[in-house]
């Protein structure tokens, strides 16, 4: 019996009495709870509900009826899927299992064997080699035919990454919401900017403004930036061009990118080195 005492949670009356309580602790472990309830009728002559039954079984602590629902492989049928699993699909296993043996199984079956039994499966590279029967391709004509069919649809060459611009190429970079639109310049040397992002050795990308400051003064100072004193991104002269503490470049762009004009714009500078002196 699970029970040698009447434990201290057990209250006499209602359907379940102190023979009933020892009955019911050791048959629901060995059978489902409509089973118990069946028997208990049967037994007792008390009609008893499952809600009735489980309720007590949570108040008592009563372990549940664990059904053995596992199946049972064979050792024939265990060497059968070994000599099969690493080389045969699992679809074809699950197949010709069920024409051999005449019982079920399915793919989450066959992986949990696997797993169990260290079974490697067979390998599943997502296409079909030539000559394999489940291509549709048998011959060296349908599969010309099949090549020749996908020409329409495969990616052509004529695009320009990195690679293929020439040296001091430029083209133009769009970023962020406001779409602002900036000048690149295609240089030699790895980027002195970028010392933690692994960038190309042998060239790099930068701003076309930056760069033709940095022939006529050198390096831009850390905690600067060069601006074009009209605006205009395009304009990359060196008489266009200041390099100013970023302080004053968040002053600028406190309204956002729009300026004033290509006259008014060199004003808007010096206003907002003003505004950041005074600060």
């Amino acid at each position: 019996m699970p029970y040698k005492r009447v434990p201290k949670s057990f209250k006499p009356g209602g359907w379940l009495d102190l023979v009933g309580f020892f009955w019911c602790a050791r048959e629901y472990e060995r059978h489902p709870v409509e089973d118990v309830c069946r028997l208990y009728e049967s037994a007792f002559g008390k009609f008893v509900t499952v809600g009735q039954m489980r309720a007590a079984a949570s108040n008592h602590g009563w372990k549940p009826h664990r059904r053995d629902s596992r199946k049972k492989w064979t050792d024939e049928q265990l060497g059968w899927l070994e000599d099969r699993v690493p080389i045969m699909s699992r679809s074809e296993v699950v197949a010709l299992f069920e024409e051999e043996w005449g019982r079920k199984i399915t793919a989450a079956a066959i992986d949990g064997l696997s797993h169990k039994y260290g079974w490697q499966g067979a390998p599943n590279t997502g296409r079909f080699v030539p000559g394999d029967p489940r291509s549709g391709v048998h011959t060296p004509e349908q599969r010309n035919a099949f090549l020749e069919g996908g020409k329409a649809t495969r990616f052509k060459n004529g695009h320009n990454n990195n690679h293929e611009f020439p040296m001091y190429a430029e083209r133009w970079r769009i970023a962020g919401p406001q779409k602002v639109r900036t000048l690149f310049i295609k240089v030699p040397g790895p980027d002195p900017y970028r010392r933690d992002f692994p960038c190309h050795e042998k060239y790099h990308w930068i701003r076309k403004a930056v760069w033709v400051w940095e022939q006529a003064h050198g390096p831009v100072p850390e905690g600067h930036a060069v601006v074009q004193l009209d605006g205009d991104a395009a304009n990359c002269e060196l008489e266009n061009l200041d390099c100013v503490p970023r302080g004053v470049l968040a002053v600028m762009n406190r309204h956002g990118p729009e300026y004033a004009g290509p006259e008014a714009n060199p004003a808007r500078v010096r206003l907002a080195q003003l505004k950041h002196q005074m600060s």
